[in-house]
């Protein structure tokens, strides 16, 4: 899904049957480069994903607004506010990262993603109807409701 190679090696010391589990939609999150604005954000800054999901029988767009006040991290959605732990943090980081390998499909619904943060917009457009980032990011995030 993600369009990576990962490589691990492996060493068999002795001769008997081995099972391997191999999962192709994997992202080697340490080895990224890219900065994700959750760890950009200073003392008051804040940024807004804006998620739009159009398909041939529903239309639906929600925002979270993720903001910073001194060292915590808050989260707002539906005039509700939370604030973030480390691991949550961490899947916001995870989800942002993402969102770069995401690709155009071939599905009747497409989700596409506008990050506003300071002046400046991202886009992002997942055609593919496999990877629904966003409605795992606010499931893990314990917001469950159904998106699509």
């Amino acid at each position: 899904m993600f369009s990576q190679l990962i490589e691990i090696p492996f060493k068999v010391e002795e001769y008997k049957k081995h099972e391997v589990d191999l999962c192709g939609n994997t992202i080697n999150f340490s080895k990224e480069t890219f900065k994700p604005r959750i760890s950009q954000l200073k003392n008051k800054e804040f940024f807004k994903i804006i998620f739009s999901s159009q398909g041939c029988f529903h239309s639906d767009e929600k925002d979270l607004i993720i903001s910073r006040k001194r060292k915590k991290y808050f989260l707002e959605y539906e005039g509700k506010s939370k604030r973030l732990s480390k691991k949550e943090i961490k899947l916001i980081e995870h989800f942002e990262i993402e969102l770069l390998f995401v690709k155009e499909g071939y599905c009747t619904t497409s989700e596409s993603y506008n990050i506003q943060f300071k002046d400046k917009n991202d886009f992002y457009l997942d055609g593919s109807c496999k990877w629904n980032g966003f409605y795992y990011l606010m499931k893990n995030l314990g917001i469950s409701e159904n998106i699509n």
